[in-house]
């Protein structure tokens, strides 16, 4: 209320009519609303239009908002509550019951050999408890199957943020390759329309020919060519980001575009290493471990089926009955509403404690037959777990030999520039003294620009994968 009261200090006098005056509020309270309500949406959304976006900003962002992992939360919770479930398959079933029957009708009475109108009220009551005192171990293994499935669905919750976590350092890192390579275009045709500029004047003092000042200002169109096709790039890249995060493409995204600094991070580091510390801590490793273990728990009940069950059970009832009587003497019966409710209740009450053994014979091979999936979806994890361990060997392995690559191809694009460049800067001179072509001076710029896109390509694809590669061994990615 305080900030509404600062809006509109001047009306805080007591209202006159006046329609000058409303047509001025009118406006007043239009022209603020345009400027609030844009800024409440994007408050009401949880994204700050002002903020500059950092790799860490962006991944815990999409690891609160992705829609995946909230489903796969929601199956976390799901084998939480079998679990549960499977703790309480050791305590006792309690049910109870009652009944109250209302009689009416004609009925043959065979003393007087006649029919008779009958009316009668009816009711009883019980409560029964059993408990399973040994069923083949089939509940505790269930048990542990349930719990190592829920370990598993976390493990897989795990492995899910993993993939978002890489998704978005991938999509990251694109978007300031892209800025980069922007800057790169911008600093590349400044140079080109500097160059046109003044192939434009010697041409004018007949130092160039005709042809040498178009094929120069040919090179600087293909420059500003180059950089409109960086800037829709760099859009693209930030789209991309922004759809990964789930947001909206009208609010302003701005990626925090502090310099790479680039060193040989992965020297010395062999794919053996990583791969052993990528089994140790890589989620997807230990939830095809506890799949495993799960699936051998569950062939452990099947087996549990097949022998004998004991459990132990306790029930007491009692009822009422209006047709009910005692007799008192050899002439003399008591019958409802004399002989209660209450009395009826107490002399029929009664109790009983069972034992219940039940010995499987044969079940039209229904239970041989579930232990023999059971075997079957034992063996399928045991080739999950072997697939997913290949399928990791092969990542790393790629990814090790893709930043050595890099690296290498990056320190010879080093090279490659400063060599470019000084054979520019030779040509250019040449070329202003009218030594070499306007040809040989395209190509000497084009040498130059290719050489420092590579070397803008090879920095970002090296950044790329050792951060991967360090990943896989468990350390967080961070730029």
């Amino acid at each position: 209320m305080e900030r509404w009261r600062l809006l509109y200090p001047r009306f805080c006098y007591p209202f006159r009519t006046n329609y000058s005056f409303l047509l001025h509020m009118n406006y007043f309270v239009m022209k603020r609303l345009i400027i609030i309500l844009p800024l409440l949406a994007l408050l009401s959304s949880g994204v700050d239009a002002q903020k500059s976006w950092t790799l860490n900003d962006c991944i815990s962002y999409a690891l609160q908002n992705n829609i995946q992992l909230k489903r796969q939360e929601l199956q976390v919770n799901a084998s939480q509550k079998d679990y549960r479930q499977g703790i309480m398959e050791f305590t006792p079933s309690i049910t109870s019951g009652a009944q109250h029957t209302f009689v009416s009708g004609r009925e043959f009475n065979q003393y007087s050999l006649s029919f008779e109108d009958y009316n009668n009220q009816e009711g009883y009551f019980y409560a029964t408890a059993s408990l399973d005192l040994f069923k083949g171990f089939s509940n505790w293994n269930g048990m542990r199957a349930l719990k190592y499935e829920l370990e598993s669905a976390k493990a897989a919750t795990e492995s899910l943020k993993n993939d978002i976590t890489i998704n978005v350092s991938v999509g990251y890192l694109q978007v300031l390759y892209a800025m980069e390579a922007k800057v790169l275009a911008e600093k590349q045709a400044q140079v080109a329309q500097i160059q046109s500029e003044k192939a434009a004047m010697q041409f004018e003092l007949g130092s160039l020919s005709q042809g040498q000042m178009v094929e120069v200002k040919a090179q600087y169109l293909m420059r500003k060519s180059e950089l409109t096709n960086a800037s829709n790039s760099l859009n693209l890249s930030v789209l991309d980001l922004k759809q990964m995060l789930e947001i909206p493409d009208s609010v302003e995204f701005i990626i925090d575009s502090t310099p790479l600094q680039i060193e040989n991070l992965a020297a010395g580091v062999s794919v053996s290493s990583i791969y052993e510390e990528a089994l140790a801590v890589q989620p997807v490793i230990r939830k095809a471990e506890l799949d495993i273990k799960a699936a051998n728990k569950r062939l452990n009940q099947l087996y549990g089926a097949l022998s004998p069950s004991l459990s132990v059970g306790y029930q007491i009832s009692s009822g009422y009955n209006q047709s009910a009587g005692y007799k008192v003497s050899d002439t003399e019966w008591v019958f409802y509403p004399d002989y209660t409710y209450g009395e009826q209740i107490k002399d029929f009450l009664n109790q009983r404690v069972y034992f219940n053994l039940t010995v499987p014979i044969f079940q039209k091979y229904n239970r041989i037959t579930r232990i023999g999936k059971g075997k079957i979806n034992l063996l399928d994890a045991k080739f999950a777990k072997e697939q997913v361990e290949k399928g990791l060997l092969k990542k790393v392995e790629q990814a090790h030999a893709d930043s050595k690559a890099s690296w290498d191809k990056y320190l010879a694009s080093k090279e490659s520039v400063a060599a470019f460049t000084e054979v520019f800067e030779e040509t250019r001179k040449k070329f202003e003294l009218g030594m070499v072509s306007a040809i040989d001076f395209g190509l000497a710029q084009s040498n130059l620009v290719k050489a420092e896109g590579d070397l803008l390509h090879a920095k970002y694809s090296y950044v790329l994968r050792t951060k991967i590669l360090d990943f896989y061994r468990g350390v967080p990615i961070s730029i």
